[in-house]
C-alpha cells in the first residue's frame, strides 16, 4: 500500500520538497536495500535487522506504508530463516515502491 498524503503532511503542498524529499529517500534506500541483500547473502541477521529498523521510518515517512510493514516484520523475525525469508520480501517491496516514485517524478 502507499500513502500519497504521507509527504504532503510532513512537508506540505511544496512539490518541489517533496520531490527533494524522494530523491534523498532513494538514494540512502539503494543503499540500506544492497546492504540487506549482502547482509542476506552472507546470512547475517543480526545486521539484516538492524537495516530493515531505519529503512522502516524513512519508507513509512515517503508513504511507502506496505514497505514499512515489511521492514517491521523483518525487524521482529524470530528466526534467521524467517528473517532471510522476509529479506527477499522486502528487497522485492523496496523495488516496487522504488518504480512507484520513479513514476511520480516523470
Amino acid at each position: 500500500m502507499w500513502d500519497e498524503n504521507a509527504l504532503q503532511c510532513l512537508v506540505g503542498d511544496n512539490l518541489a520538497t517533496q520531490d527533494r524529499l524522494l530523491e534523498k529517500y532513494l538514494l540512502t534506500a539503494v543503499a540500506m536495500v544492497e546492504a540487506i541483500r549482502k547482509a542476506a547473502i552472507a546470512e547475517q541477521a543480526t545486521v539484516i535487522t538492524e537495516l530493515a529498523h531505519k529503512l522502516k521510518s524513512s519508507s513509512r515517512a515517503v508513504g511507502a506504508m506496505q514497505l514499512g510493514s515489511l521492514c517491521e516484520a523483518l525487524e521482529h523475525a524470530e528466526s534467521e530463516s524467517i528473517c532471510l525469508k522476509l529479506a527477499a520480501l522486502v528487497i522485492q517491496g523496496f523495488a516496487e515502491a522504488q518504480a512507484r516514485i520513479q513514476a511520480r517524478q516523470r
